[in-house]
């Protein structure tokens, strides 16, 4: 008896193992394909191993991915795929010759490295940039040069999705996880009524077009990048840290205001609790009444505010509204009139120094006036963010102009606000 116990464990054993070598020539032929399809369109995808363990983690290591018209290539610790035990791999592949999408699955690339001459030339990191940046000099965002001067050569990024699905399809979570490296991590939580008959993908993706949101939670925990951006723009505005914090909240306010909003008394004071002690803040979106993905698109940004009402809590303190509101037209006409006013004035500073409407010096630097009568010549144009740019000047306007560049093979049109521009030179034919 106990013979034919050990030769069922070995004969067990042995299925186990063909089946783990099997999926994983599976994944390896799989991820080949990949890359030989991102090198017929100039890219390159070398990994190290494909690796599938007992968790049932299937994982790529050691990857190094190049894509078409990115500077430098990025490197990535690992890539995985979560299926949830030592037989997710298995119900896996059957639920996928069955069309099934899995009850759940999560996916995570660790080790992200994105090189800093990988950013874009202003070394934009996206919308929160825009307010982290507020106040800081002249800058409307950072560049990459100011990045490595915080103390940051590269980003380093970790990042998973975990969807799980209830009831067979009635109900969908999906989280999102977010670490920038000695920056900040981000959770992002929401919930859906998806009201899916079956896990059949068919099914779900006709029913995820009238999806039903339930809640959002949002967490923020910052990692240093606060502290770093303050110690940075105090440095580079000569103020100290009190007279800075006191104009990056005044200059935060205005950046909301260019995106058509107001944030009101308990926004901001919350945001001034976070600035003093930069720890945590957590906000939470439950829609108000029955919101289905498609009408989210439909929504006019008042109505979006009025249709998911947020809370917001800072360092871990009471949950409070998030009034955050939409500006009316006289109160943007009232705000772009301001910002028209501070430009004009920014202008007659540069004349009373000495500056006219032709080019200044030795190297053709030309004054804001004369940039506005300067349509189709050739300029460069050096921006608060650091960023400078060349081409022609296509069209002006009241606020702004449009410039055509040579970008990618091609020619572009691209806005540029008269704000935004620190120097403005004249260039020969």
């Amino acid at each position: 008896m106990k013979r034919i116990l050990i030769a069922i464990l070995l004969l067990v054993a042995i299925a186990a193992l063909g089946g783990h070598y099997y999926y994983e020539r599976q994944v390896e032929q799989r991820v080949d394909s990949a890359a030989r399809l991102l090198g017929q369109m100039g890219g390159n995808l070398d990994y190290r191993e494909v690796v599938i363990g007992l968790s049932g983690d299937i994982r790529v290591e050691d990857i190094l991915l190049r894509v078409p018209g990115m500077p430098s290539a990025v490197s990535i610790d690992r890539a995985s795929l979560h299926t949830g035990g030592l037989m997710g791999v298995h119900r896996l592949a059957m639920d996928a010759r069955e069309q099934l999408l899995p009850t759940r699955l999560g996916v995570s690339f660790d080790g992200i490295r994105i090189p800093l001459s990988s950013v874009t030339q202003s070394g934009n990191l996206g919308v929160t940039d825009f307010f982290a940046a507020a106040g800081c000099g002249d800058r409307t965002a950072f560049s990459a040069l100011d990045i490595v001067k915080m103390g940051y050569s590269e980003f380093v990024m970790d990042t998973r999705v975990d969807y799980r699905l209830v009831g067979d399809g009635e109900l969908l979570n999906l989280t999102v996880d977010t670490l920038m490296r000695e920056m900040n991590n981000t959770r992002v939580e929401m919930d859906f009524s998806l009201g899916a008959p079956s896990r059949h993908a068919p099914a779900v993706a006709m029913a995820m077009a009238n999806a039903q949101l339930l809640s959002v939670v949002i967490d923020y925990q910052d990692k240093g990048y606060a502290q770093r951006v303050s110690a940075f723009c105090t440095e580079q505005t000569g103020l100290d840290r009190e007279a800075f914090l006191a104009q990056h909240l005044s200059a935060w306010q205005d950046v909301w205001h260019q995106f058509g909003l107001t944030a009101g008394p308990t926004l901001v004071d919350g945001y001034r609790e976070f600035l003093s002690n930069p720890d945590q803040f957590r906000v939470q979106i439950k829609p108000s009444g029955s919101l289905h993905a498609d009408d989210l698109s439909g929504l006019s940004t008042e109505l979006m505010l009025y249709y998911l009402p947020m809370q917001l809590s800072v360092n871990q303190g009471p949950m409070k509204r998030l009034d955050l509101s939409a500006m009316d037209e006289a109160e943007a006409q009232a705000w772009r009139e301001a910002r028209r006013e501070r430009t004009v004035d920014s202008d007659s500073e540069a004349e009373q120094s000495g500056d006219t409407g032709q080019a200044q010096d030795d190297e053709g630097r030309i004054t804001m006036e004369a940039l506005r009568n300067a349509k189709d010549a050739t300029v460069e144009l050096r921006l608060a963010n650091g960023r400078t740019l060349e081409g022609v000047v296509h069209s002006v306007g009241e606020d702004r102009l449009q410039l055509q560049r040579f970008q990618n093979g091609g020619y572009v049109i691209q806005p540029v606000d008269y704000a935004d521009i620190v120097e403005a030179y004249l260039l020969g034919d």
